[in-house]
């Protein structure tokens, strides 16, 4: 193999790698953000359940 192929090869093997990396840190970010939403739907799907067991309890005490 020669060095001008050899050095091809390298800067392919580099831009790769470099476009690998975009990615993941692309994908990392996504997952991040996905998973504050879902924190946050979490969090207001734990609030619409404990008003409902308050409105429960107001209209049926011995319900629960």
């Amino acid at each position: 193999m020669h060095v001008a192929d050899r050095q091809k090869l390298m800067e392919e093997y580099r831009k790769q790698n470099l476009l690998l990396f975009q990615q993941w840190e692309t994908d990392l970010e996504k997952t991040r953000e996905n998973e504050e939403k879902l924190q946050v739907v979490t969090a207001v799907d734990l609030i619409r359940s404990v008003i409902l067991i308050i409105i429960v309890q107001s209209f049926y005490p011995s319900v629960l």
